[in-house]
């Protein structure tokens, strides 16, 4: 079968996309895969048998054109014309398009080429475009219209063949909220490690100093919705009485809140607690990850966080390391069944903090927790687990 998928980012990367594209190709699936090109790349080759296709445009265009999906079509227009030009070429028989605001330029093409369409929800798209600092802005006030964008979350659901979420939870809750959907119309494929390729990275022992602190990881956004300013808070606190306790941060601050957050992290009250590298290409992060103690996923519990678990999670768990993480309802549900680590009160510093001192202080425990942790990963949490309903899936199309 011709697959072809619908991207509107420059591939690579995209470790969701790539996993599932590879998955479809090696079980005898054609994938060809429609991205943008930000930079001078081949409009065509192919990686790790994946087809992909480039179209060329601007970052800076693509970012204005999708911020105005709702109030200009040429977006959709314009994409919708390239995913036409894509199945008449390749021959496509099915459309697998990634996120819901590209269901709109999918099912415009789709008029035409009458396929097949699945819709691959990374993200409670809404939801996530409501936690932005974009959208409470002015700016972003006057464009974002949440009504509009619920009222084409219920047209696309019901207009689709297949959708993909992230979590068993995630699916009950658009069961609930669209009660006549029927629960075969969702394919559950949680994010997952693939372990060959992951513990495969070589690892750098010196990335952290070796001076007897004990280290916390967290890796991924800099920003209030996924709880840093909550993780710094707690740092304070904890420094108090245990300032050989450090959070290791590693990528880039969100620019709406670049200056907080700047002023956070060199706040003399924890400055010395606190180890920010910056953004690392993700071929360092494992060693970052083996180099520390715990992982942490602080993320804001709302219904955006409670669509899934963050790939880190599993990335913590594979390399053996307890975590500490928020109750937003999927990670708390994974760490709980697994007894892989501690949950706290999403929100709440002074919980961090205590459950932080507690694996601290209980190395026994840390072992066990990280020996639960890599053993899920290994017997159920992998990819080749949880991409199997989508090789049903496409199996059954």
């Amino acid at each position: 079968m011709n697959i072809g998928m619908i991207l509107d980012k420059q591939f690579p990367p995209d470790p969701r996309v790539e996993n599932e594209a590879i998955s479809l190709t090696e079980a005898g699936h054609d994938v060809f895969l429609l991205s943008f090109n930000f930079q001078n790349l081949p409009e065509y080759e192919i990686i790790n048998g994946i087809h992909v296709i480039r179209i060329s445009i601007s970052k800076n265009m693509s970012n204005k054109l999708r911020t105005l999906i709702h109030v200009v079509p040429l977006y959709n227009l314009f994409i919708a014309k390239h995913i036409k030009k894509l199945s008449n070429k390749y021959g496509i028989n099915i459309l697998h398009i990634h996120d819901l605001h590209l269901a709109r330029p999918g099912l415009m093409a789709n008029k035409k080429l009458k396929l097949k369409l699945i819709l691959d929800l990374h993200e409670n798209y809404v939801e996530a475009l409501k936690s932005y600092s974009f959208t409470k802005s002015l700016a972003g006030r006057l464009i974002f219209n949440e009504k509009r964008w619920w009222k084409f979350e219920s047209e696309v659901l019901h207009r689709v063949d297949k959708i993909i979420v992230l979590s068993e939870y995630f699916k009950s809750c658009f069961l609930d909220k669209y009660q006549d959907l029927e629960n075969d119309q969702f394919v559950v494929v949680p994010n997952g490690v693939i372990l060959e390729s992951f513990l495969s990275i070589p690892l750098d022992k010196k990335v952290l100093p070796a001076d007897g602190s004990f280290y916390l990881i967290y890796f991924g956004d800099i920003a209030k919705r996924r709880g840093i300013d909550i993780s710094i808070e707690a740092m304070k606190i904890i420094g108090k009485h245990h300032p050989e306790i450090k959070l290791v941060l590693l990528g880039r601050i969100d620019k709406y809140e670049y200056h907080m957050f700047q002023k956070m992290i060199n706040d003399s009250s924890v400055r010395e607690r606190l180890i920010y590298k910056g953004w690392q290409p993700f071929e360092r992060v494992p060693s970052y990850i083996s180099a520390s103690h715990v992982g942490l996923c602080p993320i804001v519990k709302n219904a955006q966080h409670e669509s899934g678990i963050a790939n880190k999670v599993y990335q913590y768990m594979a390399l053996g390391k307890p975590v500490i993480v928020s109750n937003s309802i999927p990670q708390q549900q994974l760490v709980e069944a697994t007894q892989a680590g501690m949950v706290f009160e999403s929100g709440n510093a002074e919980d961090l903090a205590g459950k932080v001192i507690k694996l601290y202080q209980d190395n026994k425990r840390r072992q066990i927790m990280g020996r639960n942790a890599e053993k899920a990963i290994v017997t159920r949490y992998n990819w080749k687990e949880t991409v199997k309903p989508l090789i049903s899936m496409y199996d059954s199309v």
